[in-house]
């Protein structure tokens, strides 16, 4: 009987987060076993340029999905990238309308063992592309590898979608998904599907070992990593150097350290106090995966702010009652909800002041409820609220110049 081990390593909805390519290599670097690296969309952030996603990706990841925030982004460095960047880009259901290296789907062999793997991506409204009707693209792509002994799917069509094509589609044997952030602590069997998420923003890196008998699956595991556990290896620091030494928006000169992703890391800190102190409200809640708490040494641009705050957000204002956001707090620390970085009101209140509303700061994405269709947060989703002008990045940055040594 021949016995083959596969690990995939995942990674989703990074959002500019290159930290995750760092902690996705050492992983694979680590394995024993055979091994390849995924991605299943929104590499990039429309707000940050992606210069070191551009020169890592290739690095580090085999197969490549691109999500909608990839084929939507109007930054040409990035367009020509998932175009014909040096990357192999699995996607089934997108037809470019210019040059372009996209393949349908591929079969790799490990060990005597056909594997399939094919994309599918979401909607966008692009001059770029083209799409197929997803349903279709998936029967067809299922036929096409009719003769392998495992199908994988890349997905970006989020956690409900992935589950409805298990369900419809049993032939497809695994579903490495993205688009909905989802953060599971093992691969889902659903229906006859495995399914497996690695959260969003670059938080977590995902790894699914695969075990076959004789060509047929015989066990599997897997699990996510925290980014923010894993050293930031010395070529990575060298190549965010040389890339700072050309940017010219210095906001100020300070010999600053490089800060690990940690919950209570002070540029954390320093992201919820700007605001803090901008708005001059004292319940301040950000969904933790828009904050990439990383300054290297050197001088203070906005591009590492824009990089610190990774996606683009408005901030809104309104009024909830304590017991509310006690809910939304205490359910944000489970599996599958996106976990949160905040400051709140410090005083004691009593179970009649719970229900009294205050104002807390939010952003757009718990404004709308989060993901899932709103049902996340569902307490935010319906309030009324004001939009904040003043944009966070810069935000961000007043409060550093005048603030920084004290921080630090």
């Amino acid at each position: 009987m021949k016995n083959t081990t596969l690990d995939i390593i995942l990674t989703n909805d990074l959002h500019g987060n290159f930290l995750a390519l760092n902690a996705s290599n050492i992983i694979k670097q680590n394995s024993t076993n055979n091994c390849i690296s995924v991605d299943t969309g929104d590499l990039f952030s429309r707000f940050y340029s992606g210069e070191l996603i551009i020169m890592k990706t290739p690095e580090v990841i085999d197969f490549w999905l691109p999500g909608n925030h990839d084929l939507s982004s109007e930054i040409p460095k990035i367009r020509d990238f998932v175009l014909k960047g040096n990357v192999k880009k699995i996607i089934s259901n997108v037809k470019p309308v210019v040059e372009n290296d996209f393949i349908e789907n591929v079969i790799i062999e490990i060990d005597g063992v056909k594997i399939g793997i094919f994309g599918i991506t979401t909607y966008v409204n692009s001059d770029f592309f083209k799409f197929k009707d997803t349903a279709r693209t998936i029967i067809e792509n299922v036929k096409k590898l009719n003769d392998v002994d495992f199908i994988i799917l890349l997905s970006h069509l989020g956690i409900n979608e992935d589950r409805r094509i298990a369900e419809t589609v049993p032939e497809v044997d695994l579903i490495l998904g993205g688009h909905s952030h989802t953060r599971m602590t093992s691969p889902e069997l659903y229906k006859k599907t495995l399914i497996f998420h690695a959260g969003g923003y670059g938080e977590l890196v995902g790894k699914v070992t695969l075990c076959f008998n004789n060509k047929k699956l015989s066990a599997y595991s897997g699990q996510n990593y925290n980014v923010s556990e894993f050293k930031v290896e010395e070529s990575y620091i060298e190549e965010i150097s040389n890339y700072k030494r050309k940017l010219k928006s210095v906001i100020f000169n300070k010999e600053n350290l490089i800060f690990e992703k940690y919950s209570d890391n002070v540029i954390t800190h320093a992201v919820l106090q700007s605001i803090k102190h901008e708005t001059g409200i004292k319940n301040i809640i950000l969904n933790s995966s828009l904050i990439n708490p990383v300054m290297l040494k050197g001088k203070v641009t906005f591009e590492d702010l824009k990089y610190i705050l990774g996606y683009h957000t408005d901030l809104y204002i309104m009024s909830v009652s304590m017991k509310d956001i006690e809910k939304v707090l205490k359910r944000s620390t489970k599996d599958y909800y996106t976990k949160l970085h905040f400051i709140k009101e410090g005083k004691k209140r009593s179970n009649l002041d719970m229900d009294l509303l205050t104002d807390v700061v939010v952003t757009d994405f718990l404004a709308q409820g989060g993901h899932h269709g709103g049902s996340m947060f569902p307490e935010f989703r319906f309030k009324d609220r004001i939009k904040f002008k003043k944009d966070p990045v810069k935000i961000l940055a007043d409060y550093l110049k005048n603030n920084f040594e004290h921080i630090v």
